[in-house]
This record gives C-alpha cells, sequence and structure tokens, in this order.
C-alpha cells in the first residue's frame, strides 16, 4: 500500500473537502473513490481525514469563537467584545474564499470537463450558507450575479436543441400543409387532411431528421462564456434562495434590509 501523507491527489482532494469545516457524504464517497483508484486503503483515507477534520475542528473553536484580546466565548454577529469592549476587526477566510478554493481544487484534466461540471455543481449546492452578516452578504452578491440564464432561447444546450427540432418541424409542417396546393393533381386533399397529414406524417419525420442538426447546435452553439455561466444559474438560485431566507431572519438593520430586497430585485428580473 501507498502511503496516503505522500499521495499529493488524495491531499488535495481532502484539503478541498475540509475547506468548510464539513465533510458531506459526496465528498467521502469521491474520496473514497479516488483512494482505490490510488490504490490506498478507503478505510484508512477516512481515519485520516475524519483526524484532520477534528483537529481542524478545534482550532476553529479557538479561533473563532474567542476574542484575541481577552478570550472571551463570543456569538456570531459580535462586533465587539461584551467582556472587554476590543473591537473585532480581523475576519476569518470568507465563505466566498473558501468555495472558490473548493472549486479550484476540482481537477478537470483528471476527471473530464463533463465530471467536474458535476462536481462543481453538487460543491455549490451543499456549499453550507455563511454565519455572519458580512459573509451573508457578500455571498447573496454573488450568487445573484451567477443567476438566472444568460442567452435567451440559445442560452441552454436544452433550449438550443429544441428551437433546432421546432425549427425543422415547422418547415415539414408547412410542405405538409402547402404541397397538396401546389401540386393539386398529386395529392386529392382537402385543407384539413393536408394539416392533419402534416401534424402526424411529418412530426416524426422531422424529430428524426432533425435529431442530429439539433443535436450539434446543442453542443457547439452558444458563446463560450455564457455557456460556463449557465452551467451553473440554476444551482447558484437555490443557493442565493438558501441564503436569503438565512438572511432575512438574522439581518434586520434598515440599510442590511435594503441591501436585501435590491439584491431580490435584481434576481428576479433575469
Amino acid at each position: 500500500m501507498k502511503d496516503i501523507n505522500q499521495d499529493k491527489l488524495i491531499n488535495q482532494l481532502i484539503d478541498a473537502a475540509l475547506t468548510d469545516g464539513l465533510i458531506t457524504d459526496k465528498e467521502r464517497s469521491i474520496i473514497r473513490q479516488m483512494a482505490e483508484k490510488q490504490h490506498l486503503d478507503p478505510d484508512a483515507v477516512e481515519l485520516v481525514l475524519d483526524a484532520r477534520l477534528q483537529q481542524q475542528q478545534q482550532q476553529q473553536r479557538e479561533r473563532l469563537h474567542k476574542c484575541p484580546y481577552c478570550g472571551e466565548i463570543l456569538k456570531s454577529f459580535t462586533s465587539h467584545c461584551p467582556s472587554c469592549g476590543h473591537e473585532l476587526t480581523e475576519r476569518a477566510v470568507s465563505s466566498i474564499e473558501e468555495l472558490n478554493k473548493k472549486l479550484a481544487a476540482v481537477d478537470v484534466k483528471a476527471i473530464g470537463k463533463k465530471a467536474a461540471v458535476t462536481a462543481r455543481r453538487d460543491i455549490i449546492a451543499t456549499f453550507p450558507v455563511p454565519n455572519n452578516r458580512e459573509d451573508l452578504i457578500e455571498f447573496l452578491t454573488l450568487a445573484a450575479s451567477k443567476s438566472g440564464i444568460k442567452g435567451g432561447i440559445t442560452g441552454t444546450p436544452k433550449r438550443r436543441c429544441i428551437l433546432v427540432l421546432a425549427v425543422v418541424w415547422v418547415l415539414f409542417m408547412l410542405y405538409g400543409i402547402l404541397d397538396p396546393f401546389l401540386e393539386p393533381e398529386k395529392f386529392k386533399v382537402s385543407q384539413i387532411e393536408g394539416v392533419v397529414r402534416g401534424i402526424l406524417v411529418f412530426t416524426p419525420v422531422s424529430i428524426v431528421l432533425g435529431a442530429f442538426p439539433a443535436w450539434l447546435f446543442a453542443i457547439y452553439g452558444g458563446d463560450k462564456e455564457t455557456n460556463e455561466h449557465n452551467d451553473f444559474a440554476e444551482v447558484w438560485h437555490d443557493k442565493f434562495n438558501q441564503c436569503m431566507m438565512k438572511a432575512r431572519l438574522t439581518l434586520k438593520r434598515a440599510e442590511d434590509v435594503a441591501t436585501l430586497n435590491r439584491l431580490e430585485q435584481e434576481v428576479n428580473k433575469k
């Protein structure tokens, strides 16, 4: 068996999973699968993971929940120590920085682009909602900017595919309806019969013939920036709603409420 501490990839995955101080079942599963691929003992890797998690949580308890001046235990959203009056101007690493570290740790070359998109979507979806005022507002602002599908009818592969199929279907429908009237000696059908023929006969034909160009346009259509944005727009929208629920319950100052209203309006317009 290889030495776990010497395996760079496993240690990178563990570091990424520990960024938020929590280990999800999804993260454990990914680490175990990668351990098996690296010919490591999955149970031993989990022991290392749990040990490092406990060590990090202990360090966080000592660093984040005590006044750095007098050691008083502090609550969330505290700007001054109630015991000694010390102003808490230093901030821990922001939630956005933690999230970016986890997203950057996903190795696209190792697992492929499609799997990387899925992994990053899972990271965003399971990332814990921030606990303090500054992080909440910062995170909400980021989520608002990344929510909403861009590009209109051609913004996603599914929309592009439907668009091509719809165009092909309309063309075949027009042909099926108009052809009897262009060549009446060939087709002795009424207008209603022409419409029925167009719907029943040419709908499956248009789907079959339009499938390949629809697939091509779905995969290769749209600009890269829009595609990358839309890959994560839905999950960012869900995360925005989760953060907004927490923010509405905890942020009561007038300026904060105004900020929340503005961000909510911005997302609802998209």
